[in-house]
């Protein structure tokens, strides 16, 4: 679907034609120019500008109508966001593609590094981990982690009490 069409990587086709002005032209657009995904994006950005999708939110509207994630819709429009600012601007730095622009913040420079939320990610991990356990493996697991957090707490004691 267009989803897996636009995660190719595709370059940049011809600039979208003068502003098509219904859903059924919009919707063309998309459907005609995978292959050309910056009309695309710029297609979806004033599908969503104009709220001319149905039904009443743009989420559902990219899942039912292109099989497609929230998450997914909203790079493409940042995408367009992106390029339509680098036109109005006639500046040829900016992003070239899709993938480019993810790096990019809104205003279109580049977005800070930030640094992955390990804990955070352990967490998720050990909360998959143990919905997949059994009753009695859930118990043991809580017991083992009630004794690994008391061994962490005596330890954090000892290396935050004041030396004697």
């Amino acid at each position: 679907m267009i989803a897996a069409a636009l995660d190719g990587g595709l370059e940049p086709g011809p600039p979208i034609q003068p502003e098509p002005s219904t859903l059924a032209q919009l919707e063309a657009v998309i459907e005609n120019g995978l292959p050309h995904y910056e009309a695309v994006a710029q297609a979806m950005l004033e599908i969503h500008d104009r709220k001319l999708f149905k039904p009443a939110s743009f989420k559902s509207y990219l899942k039912t109508r292109w099989g497609m994630s929230r998450s997914r819709g909203y790079q493409l429009l940042h995408f367009a966001r992106l390029r339509r600012m680098s036109t109005a601007v006639d500046s040829a730095a900016g992003a070239q593609n899709e993938r480019q622009a993810r790096a990019l913040a809104a205003d279109g420079r580049a977005k800070p590094r930030q640094k992955p939320d390990l804990i955070g990610q352990a967490m998720q991990y050990l909360v998959v981990k143990f919905e997949r356990l059994t009753p009695e493996e859930k118990r043991e697991f809580i017991d083992y982690m009630r004794q690994l957090l008391d061994e962490m707490e005596a330890l954090l004691e000892k290396q935050t009490s004041p030396a004697k």
